[in-house]
């Protein structure tokens, strides 16, 4: 088996942002490709050759849980992308990734996000961000070819 030389850091949340993942990369050909993965689920997909668990950034008891769950996604960002050297990022619809697209976007690599397909007539907050970051922007739904024009109808997942 040859080494796998392209590094793919993939954000997904847990539930169906999740489920969108796994299809994605069921839909790649990822065999000369190494997945590192960032999410709120715990579980690593065995598709994952490395997995960090980032805090929710919605937290509901208390609005500085946020800022503290993104100090940490922040610096979880910069060690994971310096660390294993990451060249892209696929995004399936979380706010955790908006920190680790803006990181990898200043380091020059490129970001992929997938607007999530439980949006039909507006615009998640993650997506609204990701728009302007992505250098690849996909809905999955034709509905909200009017909020992002610039984007991509993917089809569904």
């Amino acid at each position: 088996m040859g080494r796998k030389t392209n590094i793919l850091l993939m954000v997904y949340g847990a539930g169906g942002h999740k489920a969108q993942a796994h299809r994605v990369v069921n839909a790649l050909n990822v065999t000369q490709t190494r997945i590192v993965t960032i999410s709120d689920d715990s579980s690593r997909p065995e598709w994952s050759d490395y997995h960090v668990v980032a805090p929710g950034l919605r937290e509901k008891s208390r609005s500085s849980g946020s800022l503290i769950a993104a100090w940490q996604i922040f610096w979880q960002s910069i060690h994971i992308i310096r660390k294993h050297h990451v060249t892209s990022m696929i995004s399936t619809g979380p706010g955790i990734a908006i920190i680790p697209a803006l990181i990898l976007r200043i380091c020059g690599g490129k970001v992929i996000h997938l607007e999530t397909w439980s949006r039909f007539y507006t615009r998640s907050l993650a997506g609204r961000v990701m728009y302007l970051i992505a250098n690849r922007f996909y809905y999955q739904n034709k509905t909200l070819s009017k909020f992002y024009p610039k984007g991509m109808y993917g089809g569904r997942l």
